[in-house]
């Protein structure tokens, strides 16, 4: 007989849909088989069982960055070991992702018989915990029902405050036990309690003073606001058909002119949400230096070097500030005086004249799928690390649109499963309803090629674009001997092994492309196959370079290996040697313009939400603070930069994260258009 109360595993299962979560990404094995069985029966929750466990975790974050929480479920030791780079990634990007697995009986942890899938010492059955701990900022395990609901609640707690991975554990005896603290079936939940980040009134009020007396001392501040405001490097943040918007920065990189000279200009630069990796020194401008730099956290505020308010929430922070600016749009106006405004589409783009049988250009690709898809909303942008995220992060993405990479941790392959989790995460109920563009080497194809069959299985409409360049084309540009063989790859036939793996399901495509008129073609074909998906693989030359266009190989190479200033020691040792680790993700720059309280407006009106208030959301949900009104604010244009800077809205269910183990977390949604995640 059916108990009527909810067993562990539906509980866990509730809690993840009523956090937006739509999709489960697992993997069977013995030791989850009782978890799994629980999970199925959440009405609205669908189980997707990926080709590995690296691939399930991968795809668990690209989930996380449509909805705002990402599971990922896999079986004791070698399941789990077997996903620990993918949540390792997640670590680093500062995705909110619940790894769950299930793990032996309650009585087996008391055994002295050998258990497989261990590594053998059963003395130790905290292995597995061990290996996550420094990837995780929580592990815990089910191993009794009497603190069972209390322990899922903080492991998802912990997740969305401080947007990093925690490890649930949940023995195979207990999955499928009905208990009274889990609530009647049929009978909704008691939500979920966020917490709110504590904040010291007086030193908002100081903070709020001395930032807003800075910036009237400055004659063309810009914002610049990093990956944990949004992500690739910010970019999708602002929308980039907004007035304000520029273009996109990244030091000696940026097209037009004009962009590089208004931040050139700037006497006064505010970071938030800045992570200070090597990719993101070499972007930045010489003015950059922390003398002249506001740089916001998740709960503190550093000025200049000179003062520093602790406690200050990033999301209480700058609507005070709001309130007290005063307009200035010093460099919005010296942007607008430069001669050239910025292109629609990025430079080099496909000269359509030349002849048909001419070779296809990287360039041209992009121009065709700019000028045939991102012209209008309705797609995000899924982008694999490697070539063409250095061109793809200069196209214009219409209104609504979001972009995604992950360039922290920049494993090579993640963006097809990822882009997996995104796709059907905008694609479920509550989702954005975009169609998902995703751009992927052959090189990281190759990595986690055994996902293209999922996006036919469970009725996917995303667009793949598969760059053939024939192996390793950044490592060529950076490798010493660019013609070593380990930078090239046995060509395969890609075309047959997609359709292969698409095995004629039904509503799907694969095309080819190597010339400009024949991509322009499959695109064209892509885009009026609404409810396809659509595998589009384009053949380059193994030369053809879109991250060095107009650069040589050495001036590529060092774009990659700048050295960071020096100031990074005086960070380190004037503000603490966790500064650079906690500081977040920067990369694609933008400078607000016309008004703050303007654009903390409209970084509120992306459904993915910014910064918010507390605790954060799930399914671009979480919390209140931090609202777009009041006062009138500092102009400053907006501007989008790779390797260094980022944007101003965007994306998903991203809250403010503390580094390692570090502090709880901003909401997701909110105002603020400079956002920042620490």
């Amino acid at each position: 007989m059916e108990s009527r109360y909810l067993t562990a595993a539906e509980y866990l299962g509730l809690r993840l849909k009523e956090l937006g979560v739509s999709h489960v990404f697992v993997v069977p094995g013995d030791y989850n088989l009782p978890l799994l069985d629980g999970l199925a029966l959440v009405p609205g929750l669908t189980l997707v069982n990926t080709a590995n466990e690296l691939n399930a975790a991968y795809a668990a974050d690209g989930h996380a960055r449509a909805r705002g929480l990402g599971c990922v479920v896999t079986t004791f030791l070698v399941g789990a070991l077997s996903a620990i780079n993918g949540v390792a990634a997640s670590f680093a990007e500062e995705i909110p992702v619940l790894s769950v697995v299930g793990v032996p009986n309650t009585s087996q942890y008391a055994t002295s018989g050998a258990l497989h899938h261990t590594l053998g010492n059963l003395e130790d059955m905290g292995q597995e915990v061990a290996c996550y701990r420094p990837v995780t900022v929580y592990q815990t395990i089910l191993r009794s029902l009497s603190d069972a609901r209390y322990l899922v609640d903080k492991a998802l707690l912990k997740t969305l405050s401080h947007r990093k991975p925690v490890l649930l554990e949940v023995c195979r005896d207990v999955a499928l036990l009905p208990h009274p603290s889990f609530g009647l079936r049929g009978e909704p939940l008691d939500p979920l309690p966020r917490p709110l980040r504590p904040c010291d009134e007086s030193a908002l009020a100081a903070a709020a003073e001395a930032v807003a007396a800075w910036l009237a001392g400055r004659r063309r501040p810009l914002i610049v606001a990093g990956r944990r405001a949004r992500h690739y490097h910010g970019k999708s943040f602002f929308p980039e058909d907004h007035p304000q918007f520029i273009g996109t920065y990244f030091k000696g990189y940026s097209d037009p002119a004009s962009i590089s000279e208004t931040v050139a200009a700037s006497d006064g630069l505010i970071f938030a949400g800045v992570m200070f990796h090597e990719f993101v020194w070499g972007g930045l401008p010489d003015n950059a230096t922390h003398e002249r730099s506001v740089i916001l956290y998740k709960s503190r505020v550093c000025l200049a070097l000179t003062r520093a308010f602790a406690a200050v929430p990033t999301s209480r922070l700058l609507p005070a500030l709001a309130k007290l600016v005063k307009r200035n749009s010093g460099a919005l106006d010296y942007f607008r005086s430069r001669p050239a405004a910025p292109p629609e589409m990025p430079p080099n783009g496909p000269d359509f004249t030349a002849p048909q049988d001419a070779p296809l250009k990287t360039q041209q690709v992009y121009k065709i799928v700019q000028e045939q898809l991102l012209s209008r909303p309705g797609y995000d942008v899924i982008v694999d690390i490697g070539d063409s995220l250095w061109r793809v992060h200069t196209l214009r993405l219409p209104p609504g649109s979001a972009f995604e990479t992950q360039c922290l941790a920049s494993n090579i392959g993640a963006g097809l499963p990822g882009g997996l989790g995104f796709a059907l995460g905008a694609a479920a109920e509550g989702g954005s309803g975009n169609r998902a563009v995703i751009f992927i080497g052959d090189g990281g194809f190759q990595m986690t090629a055994q996902e293209l069959a999922s996006f036919a299985r469970f009725h996917s409409n995303a667009i793949v674009i598969l760059i053939n360049n024939d192996g390793y084309l950044v490592e060529r540009y950076l490798s010493p001997i660019p013609q070593s063989s380990y930078n090239f790859l046995h060509n395969w036939n890609y075309i047959n092994v997609a359709a292969a793996m698409l095995n004629g399901a039904p509503r799907t495509k694969t095309l080819r492309a190597a010339s400009a008129e024949a991509a322009a073609a499959a695109v064209a074909e892509a885009r009026a196959a609404e409810d396809c998906f659509v595998f589009i693989e384009v053949v380059v030359s193994p030369n053809d370079a879109a991250a060095a266009a107009g650069l040589t190989r050495r001036q590529f190479a060092g774009a990659f290996f700048t050295s960071i200033p020096l100031y990074k020691d005086r960070l380190s040792a004037e503000l603490g040697a966790d500064f650079v680790q906690k500081s977040a993700g920067l990369a694609a720059r933008r400078v607000m313009s016309e008004s703050l309280s303007e654009a903390m407006a409209a970084a509120a009106i992306s459904p993915r939400g910014s910064l918010g208030g507390g605790g954060g959301g799930g399914g671009g949900g979480g919390g209140g603070g931090g609202g777009g009104g009041g006062g009138r604010g500092p102009a400053m244009p907006t501007i989008n930069s790779t390797g260094s800077v980022a944007s101003l809205a965007g994306p998903g269910g991203d809250g403010n994260g503390g580094g390692g183990g570090g502090g709880g977390g901003e909401g997701a949604n909110g105002a603020a258009a400079p956002g920042a995640r620490d």
